[in-house]
């Protein structure tokens, strides 16, 4: 079993699920500190020439973690977001599946910022038929270091291996030694497939991607898993 991290995300894009595909258990970090125009409320691109979604959150502690976080009640961001989303797949060719499970998910979202992005991203890695068990940081064990973090949630899931971008151990996020000495393997995360469809969407929203390919999205990100 292979245990991962990541940042939850709104409607991220490609990278985030070819990362989450190399492993079995994701963790979503909602334990940290929320952070301004972050990508848990700031949506990849749904389309080259159109900016992001934006999600708007009630004003508070700036140091309270993401799981704290709540929207605003003021805003009726749901709406705007489904007018968008509508407008820019309506002529896709699988608009006429997922545009309302799309839908469910944003009239019916829960009121706290972490529970809507588990609830839409565990929506989507079914969608795309992603093996994939996603689990938030905050219900868990989420006191430590890094490897302290990490070496627990790998017990608690019995997974035997983490992975991540090269990057969180070559910088020192993340201890490869102690991890080690903890009996945890590290493995890194393959690089990003050099085929044109996928790079040609790489940084657009996996809307962008599902809407286009539908059933096939999923198969054509594992078909390239080393």
């Amino acid at each position: 079993m292979i245990l991962s991290t990541q940042q939850p995300a709104y409607f991220p894009s490609l990278d985030f699920f070819w990362n989450a595909v190399q492993s079995d258990i994701l963790i979503l970090t909602d334990h940290f500190q929320y952070i301004k125009r972050s990508p848990a409320t700031v949506s990849a691109r749904l389309q080259i020439s159109q900016p992001a979604l934006r999600l708007p959150v009630k004003h508070g502690s700036p140091k309270r973690p993401l799981s704290k976080k709540v929207f605003d009640p003021n805003s009726h961001w749901s709406k705007k977001h489904l007018h968008t989303i509508r407008h820019m797949f309506h002529h896709t060719p699988y608009a006429y599946y997922y545009l309302p499970i799309i839908e469910e998910l944003l009239e019916n979202h829960p009121p706290d910022l972490a529970g809507f992005l588990y609830a839409t991203l565990s929506a989507l890695i079914s969608l795309l038929h992603l093996n994939v068990q996603l689990l938030r940081s905050s219900e868990l064990n989420n006191a430590g270091t890094n490897e302290t973090l990490i070496t627990e949630w790998c017990r608690q899931t019995n997974s035997s291996a983490y992975a991540a971008d090269s990057a969180i151990f070559n910088e020192g996020r993340v201890d490869e030694k102690i991890l080690l000495q903890n009996g945890i393997a590290c493995a890194r995360f393959a690089p990003f497939p050099d085929y044109h469809i996928l790079q040609s969407n790489r940084d657009l929203s996996i809307l962008h991607f599902l809407f286009r390919f539908g059933p096939e999205a999923g198969y054509m990100l594992r078909q390239y898993l080393p």
